[in-house]
């Protein structure tokens, strides 16, 4: 049996791993609403990669010049400037705080 690459859902730690973030990274991103919130069953929560994808699709485009392909899903009640968003995690991050 052959078995999809990237997985179609993935736990944080898989996810990490192909963005190369790490874990709490991830749910920093989470809350600042630059990634997507994971799907949670019975188990461990888990990562839709195809939502995953665009939410990446919306981040600035890196290097001199460069401009963003769209703008980024809107998270409830969060700001529309994705520029702001990072600039705010990463502030709770540096206070050890990621709400």
């Amino acid at each position: 049996m052959s078995l999809p690459y990237p997985p179609p859902y993935q736990d944080a730690k898989t996810l990490a791993a192909h963005i190369c973030l790490g874990e709490t990274t991830i749910e920093e991103y989470v809350a600042a609403g630059l990634l997507p919130r994971p799907r949670k069953g019975k188990g461990v929560p888990l990562y839709d990669w195809e939502e995953v994808k665009v939410y990446i699709r919306g981040w600035p485009v890196a290097g001199p010049g460069a401009v963003k392909a769209h703008s980024p899903p809107q998270a409830p009640g969060g700001s529309g400037d994705i520029t702001e968003r990072v600039r705010l995690a990463a502030e709770r991050a540096s206070r050890g705080s990621a709400a």
